[in-house]
């Protein structure tokens, strides 16, 4: 009986050798006695393949060769000799019998005491119990590493009476051990007859390091089998690189002594390829030779990891296209996760059939998260998001359910409805409104949401039916009985078969098993939870808790692809063995080598202490940090063609990066004194090496359709001039080919995208006529809406589109609340500011209580945030009105009037009737916020005031895009119609002013005094707006002629002293500063623009109602940043695109000439104002 161990550098054919001899030996002999091979679980299909694969050079079968990993192998001999019937956990079995323990012990717990009562560290702790058993350290080892004092020696005892407890409470309750390594090393010094491995032949291949009891386990099967083979890779003269396997041979020494091991060395000569760039970047990390022919091998830099897997996908389809792979014959490795999200979206793109060899979570199960949704629905008192999650699973509720669903849905956002208030129908059914007094009303909506409130009813007496039981506390085996019962009676059992059923029917295997494992997984969780817990009567929460950790951590056992696909796996867990192709991405210096961290509960630190008390326990981190160079060595030698090593200026983060040293190593210092090699940069493709971007007809289509359309909007005098361009010949070369022979229906379909024209096209007279009435009822806010974009304006009043409002203080909410309780107080004051601070102060709180539970359903008394909120807002209308209060008192203006509307049915002034130029009547309404007025014997001048909770000013290139109307319109109807309405003679325009509801914070300086930020404070409340000046010089002079501007501070002698409460810049003398003179206007000019306004309203009408519907957004900012789309409901509706619609999209802006030439109208209707 001896033990062989093959040693040999990586691709020396030791595998090759193991499956000859197999070959062999059951070709004499094919029924003799068991050969077994033993290597990783992500092996054993592979090998299995092998030894069935008589094409692919493996043998035709075996009856007497078994693949299995070293478990698999325990439970093959178990189930000849038999097994000890114990009841076997899941490991979150065992993490809820931990936390169970750890709960009821918490007062013997000293380090740990706190931490106790969290099921994550019960994780933990099972994780390292679970290190423990396979490196054989007893409880009582813990106290032999115990230190003498200090906090160390709290944890080390802690831990110690964890452990012995586990074990103890294991064997009461005849709990199967996680590890049965131990048990099965009995079975084999026990003398039992074991047929199985009676003149057996092992091979051990793939591991490069061993747990102790593996060693143990290795020790105990040499005692029974003719021979053990153990495969390595390994160089004796190079330590460092191969620590690991060198350790393993050392603990080999130790357990079998030398005249046991029987060494065999496979030589340096790489044999898995013929490629000399393969050879050598092998024999450079095993032997530090140089490398100078890189055949097989290249190097790619892509500016990010988006653009590094889109070149990846290229390489593959030229590979699999040009004849020299399969799917199957190459394989991916990554280090960093998130590139496997990128990965899913380019190979998705490009066709590429791919398995990600990774476990994946349960929970992301339908039925899995309808449990935990239910069970979280109870925990937490029906909270919206779980209530809604118990819906959407569909379990609960048949298909013809899902309008009440998402009716349901859209309700309660907006609503902020959840927990007991799912339960008052009033809440449903009823809305409160301030009528035009501001007394609240109640509105009866019952008709409406009847339905949808019947099947709220429905689904909530059904939950509450088995919520009621969960309150009363009950044993767990009554616990579970409620919830099995209750999914019986529901009949979603019967809904889980049915799914499987017709997903078996659809060929979709892969969903049926994961449907079954999920069901199974959590019958298993309760019988789990039975076992630990019994008939023992805890609180619901205990249940609960262990309950959701084992579904959040439970994951789908799914067997490794056997198809046709392209393997991609972790560098660190996957076995990608002898694939023609090996793609190694994200070989930068974040990932390669990888920064170790010890995160587990025994530190580095503490492991020291186990090395001095001569116990093994697995590689501290900083040993680990040392066998990151192997891991990539490992990788790099497994491609037999090929090897594409690649990396990203910027992670799939956004951080910049830089390449792994291990790249570096590999790339030469003088590239022309070696040969084949290849630095590839994808960012230089498109302009110096187009044709690599050009790997199969289906994955360039959307580049070609790209590169076509960047030419079909270039400026380009002559489009042969493209033919001129590097980056853009190929391109044209590859679209005229595609049209001379009209490939398949790829040139068909690249016409008709190319020629594609998504531009709405307006609608027939007669829909827009019946979209919007015979007659144009329109606030100004609807023609702006229309100026901003026209398919704004056809979605929000032509199809009134109803769009989901969340609840939550949008600024729309926070301005309505402004409104309000400005009106309502100036009303209450009796129009005049001039009261006492605290008078001001109080009337404000008392307005602010009674409309804030209007708005949003009373959201501003819903959270403690909006709480804030609300008292923020009236600190800043307070601020906002003590602010106008020394306004009033510094001039001559007084509040005419608050919330004046015309045009509505009990508006105190008529509408503006127009008629357009297609003889359409326009009926024109609005609200004006607040009119100053200051009286004189030649009439009233008048202030607009409108209340902004954000920065507003009026530009004339706004006004002639039409986007800033109000104003000037509200103020051309108090001059034609306010005379009657205030039994004036004259109604004359002074100022349209915005001003701010805010309450800025200012900080000081050292030095700063009080009254300094009183100041600074006073210009962060400045309005902005225009002025209508009345001197001759308007936009640049103000003196006594400038009657209306004077009297708003009257009592201040100097003019310069106006810029601490208007945009007024000044002179002491009174000459305007020209960065400010676009402010102003003469009154014949501002009759000019209002004259043009109400033009643009007939002109906006005929466009209307011709059918206009473009989706052409302008920007909303002078510096054109901000585009309408930033503010519009309907983006996700529009599909405007940046680049097709380009000619779309409008500048607000308009040059000065125009401007110019516009005003110089002002003189065709008699004399200039200057």
């Amino acid at each position: 009986m001896t033990i062989n161990i093959w040693t040999g550098v990586s691709g020396t054919g030791k595998t090759g050798r193991m499956f000859d001899d197999i070959q062999t030996e059951t070709k004499g002999r094919p029924l003799g006695a068991a050969i077994y091979i033993i290597t990783p679980t992500q092996n054993t299909l592979r090998y299995e393949n092998i030894i069935t694969d008589a094409r692919g050079g493996g043998g035709s079968g075996s009856l007497r060769t078994a693949v299995f990993s070293f478990s698999r192998f325990m439970w093959h001999v178990f189930n000849e000799t038999g097994h000890s019937t114990r009841d076997a956990l899941s490991e979150s079995g065992h993490v809820m019998l931990l936390h169970k323990m750890m709960t009821e012990m918490k007062e013997q717990l000293s380090f740990y005491r706190d931490s106790s009562q969290y099921i994550k560290f019960s994780g933990k702790v099972l994780d390292m119990l679970k290190e423990l058993s396979a490196y054989r350290v007893a409880p009582d080892d813990l106290r032999r590493a115990q230190p003498d004092t200090g906090r160390m020696k709290d944890k080390f005892s802690d831990l110690h009476l964890i452990y012995d407890q586990w074990l103890r409470r294991a064997a009461e309750l005849q709990i199967e051990d996680l590890n049965l390594t131990d048990q099965f090393i009995d079975l084999i010094y026990s003398g039992e007859t074991i047929r199985s491995l009676e003149d057996a032949v092992i091979y051990i291949d793939g591991f490069h390091n061993f747990t102790e009891v593996e060693y143990a386990l290795i020790q105990a099967l040499h005692t029974r089998v003719r021979e053990i083979n153990i495969l390595l890779t390994h160089q004796g003269t190079n330590k460092e690189l191969f620590r690991k396997t060198d350790a393993v041979i050392e603990r080999l020494r130790f357990f079998m002594g030398d005249d046991t091991l029987e060494f065999e060395h496979f030589g340096q000569d790489f044999k898995r390829s013929e490629k000399k760039g393969l050879i050598q970047i092998e024999s450079h990390f095993a032997e530090q030779e140089a490398m100078y022919d890189y055949e097989g091998v290249t190097i790619t830099e892509a500016p990010n990891a988006l653009e590094e897997i889109t070149e990846t996908a290229r390489e593959i389809e030229r590979l699999v296209a040009g004849g020299s792979a399969y799917y199957s014959d190459i394989g991916i490795l990554y280090r960093d996760a998130s590139y496997e999200p990128i990965i899913r979206s380019v190979f998705r793109r490009f066709g590429i059939s791919y398995h990600i060899d990774k476990k994946i979570q349960m929970y992301s199960h339908p039925f899995i998260q309808f449990i935990m949704a239910l069970l979280d629905c109870y925990t937490k008192n029906y909270e919206f998001n779980a209530f809604m999650n118990v819906l959407k699973t569909g379990y609960l509720c048949e298909d013809t359910d899902r309008m009440y669903i998402d009716q349901l849905e859209n309700f309660a956002l907006e609503r902020g409805l959840g927990g007991a208030a799912l339960f008052d129908d009033d809440k449903f059914r009823y809305i409160t409104v301030p009528d035009e007094n501001g007394v609240l009303h109640t509105v009866d909506k019952s008709v409406q949401y009847q339905d949808m409130i019947d099947f709220k009813n429905k689904v909530l007496s059904r939950l509450e039916m088995l919520f009621a039981e969960f309150r009363t506390e009950r044993t767990v085996r009554e616990y579970i009985g409620i919830i099995y019962d209750f999914l019986m009676a529901e009949g979603i059992v019967e809904k889980i078969t049915e799914e499987m059923v017709r997903q078996d029917e659809n060929n979709q295997i892969q969903e049926r098993d994961e449907t079954e494992q999920a069901y199974n997984m959590f019958i298993r969780l309760l019988d789990d939870a039975y076992v630990v817990y019994d008939d023992e009567a805890v609180r619901f929460q205990i249940f609960y808790e262990a309950f959701m950790d084992g579904l959040k951590n439970a994951e789908f056992s799914l067997l490794p692809s056997t198809i046709d696909q392209v393997m991609v796996g972790s560098l660190d867990l996957s076995k990608v063995e002898n694939k023609k192709y090996i793609f190694l991405i994200g070989v930068n210096r974040d990932s390669m080598p990888r920064e170790t961290r010890n995160r587990d509960i025994i530190s580095d630190e503490e492991k020291a202490l186990f090395e001095r008390a001569d116990i093994e326990l697995s590689p501290s981190s900083r040993t680990l940090a040392q066998d990151e160079r192997f891991v990539f060595y490992l990788a790099i030698t497994r491609a037999t063609e090929g090897l594409y090593l690649s990396w990203s200026v910027t992670l799939p983060s956004g951080d910049v990066t830089k390449r792994s040293p291990f790249l570096d190593e590999v790339m030469p210092e003088r590239p022309e004194h070696v040969r084949n090699y290849e630095y590839r940069r994808v960012s230089e493709y498109s302009r110096f090496n187009p044709e690599r971007l050009i790997s199969s007809a289906a994955s360039m289509e959307p580049l070609l359709h790209l590169k076509m359309r960047e030419m079909m909007t270039s400026q380009v005098d002559e489009p042969a001039d493209f033919l001129r361009l590097p980056e853009y010949r190929p391109w044209i070369e590859t679209f005229q080919m595609l049209m001379k022979d009209s490939w398949h229906d790829f040139y068909p379909r690249l016409r008709r995208n190319l020629t594609h024209d998504n531009r709405a096209r307006p609608l027939s007279k007669e829909a827009a006529q019946a979209l919007y009435g015979g007659e144009m009822n329109a606030s100004v806010s609807r023609f702006e809406t229309f100026h901003r974009c026209q398919f704004q304006h056809f979605s929000a009043y032509g199809l009134r589109l109803n769009v989901r409002k969340p609840y939550q203080v949008a600024p729309l909410e926070l301005g309505n609340l402004y409104h309000e309780v400005l009106y309502d107080t100036v009303t209450k004051l009796g129009f005049t500011l001039l009261h006492d601070e605290e008078k001001i102060r109080r009337q404000v709180e008392d307005s602010i209580e009674r409309f804030a539970r209007a708005i949003q359903f009373g959201i501003f008394d819903y959270t403690g945030y909006y709480q804030s909120l609300k008292r923020r807002a009236g600190d800043a209308i307070v601020r906002l009105l003590l602010f106008m209060r020394d306004i009033e008192e510094l001039g001559d203006y007084r509040i005419a009037e608050a919330e004046l509307s015309f045009g509505f049915v009990k508006s105190p002034i008529d509408e503006v009737t127009l008629t357009s130029g297609d003889g359409h009547t326009i009926h024109l309404r609005g609200k004006i916020d607040r009119v100053d007025m200051y009286e004189t014997k030649d009439g009233a001048y008048v202030n607009l005031i409108d209340y902004k909770s954000s920065a507003r000013s009026i530009s004339k290139a706004g006004i002639l895009n039409g986007l800033e109307l109000q104003m000037m319109t509200y103020m051309h109807v108090l001059v034609e119609k306010g005379p009657e309405y205030f039994g004036k003679g004259r109604i004359m325009p002074n100022s349209m002013l915005f001003f701010p509801v805010r309450d800025p914070l200012i900080s000081l300086g050292g030095e700063e005094s009080l009254e300094h930020a009183e100041e600074e404070q006073k210009k962060r409340m400045r309005p902005d707006g225009a002025f209508i000046n009345e001197n001759a010089e308007y936009d640049g002079m103000i003196d006594e002629t400038s009657v209306g501007i004077t009297g708003m501070l009257s009592k201040l002698d100097d003019y310069k002293a106006y810029s601490a409460y208007y945009p007024i810049s000044v002179t002491r003398a009174g000459k305007i500063n020209k960065a400010t003179r676009h402010r102003y206007y003469s009154p014949l000019l501002f009759e000019h623009y209002a004259d043009h306004i109400m033009q643009m309203y007939r002109d906006t009408t005929d466009r209307m109602y011709r059918g206009e519907v473009l989706a052409s957004p302008i920007s909303l900012d002078p510096s054109n940043t901000r585009l309408a789309c930033e503010m519009c409901d309907f983006k996700s509706a529009c599909r405007i695109d940046p680049l097709m619609n380009r000619r779309d999209i409008r500048m607000n802006t308009v040059d000065d000439e125009t401007i110019e030439n516009f005003e110089s109208g002002v003189g065709d209707h008699g004399p200039m104002d200057k």
